[in-house]
C-alpha cells in the first residue's frame, strides 16, 4: 500500500531516468541537467487538487488545474477532460516512479 502523503508535493519529470516504461519524477530540489523546454510536472495537493504542467508556447510551462486520487497503488490524474492512470512503483522523499496503466481491469 502506498502512503498517500508521500505523493503530495511538486514533481518534475526526469525523462533522463525513464526506463522500460517507468516514468521518473523528482522534487524541485533535484539538480536536473539543462533542458531546452520546460519540464513536465505535476503538483499534487493534500486536498486532491492538482496542477499539470506542460511546455507551452516558447517552451514556457503552462499549468492546467485538475484532480488526483490514490486507490491502493493506482494514481488517477484528471485535468481538462483528460485522465491518466498510473501504477505507483516507488514513492520516496525525492523520487516518484510510476508506470502508465491503460486499463485497470
Amino acid at each position: 500500500m502506498i502512503d498517500r502523503a508521500r505523493l503530495v508535493g511538486r514533481w518534475f519529470r526526469s525523462a533522463e531516468e525513464d526506463q522500460g516504461g517507468r516514468l521518473v519524477f523528482r522534487g524541485p530540489e533535484h539538480e536536473f541537467p539543462p533542458s531546452r523546454a520546460a519540464r513536465s510536472s505535476i503538483d499534487l495537493e493534500a486536498d486532491g487538487t492538482a496542477a499539470v504542467g506542460r511546455a507551452g508556447p516558447a517552451d514556457r510551462a503552462e499549468y492546467s488545474p485538475g484532480r488526483w486520487e490514490l486507490e491502493g497503488d493506482r494514481l488517477r490524474l484528471a485535468w481538462h477532460g483528460r485522465e491518466e492512470r498510473y501504477e505507483v512503483l516507488e514513492a520516496g522523499a525525492d523520487r516518484l516512479v510510476v508506470r502508465r496503466v491503460e486499463d485497470d481491469v
